[in-house]
């Protein structure tokens, strides 16, 4: 069974799994992160 941790610490795992490289998985993670929170904030609203 694959770990998060050891997919976000290879390289080439990372790619295997997302097909994105390093920099656009960070990214794409911001936006979601972003997202998700003013969803959880207006949720709470």
């Amino acid at each position: 069974m694959l770990k998060l941790d050891r997919v976000l610490n290879q390289e080439r795992l990372l790619r295997a799994m997302t097909g994105l490289n390093r920099q656009a998985f960070n990214e794409l993670l911001s936006q979601f992160a972003d997202t998700y929170e003013r969803t959880v904030f207006n949720s709470l609203a």
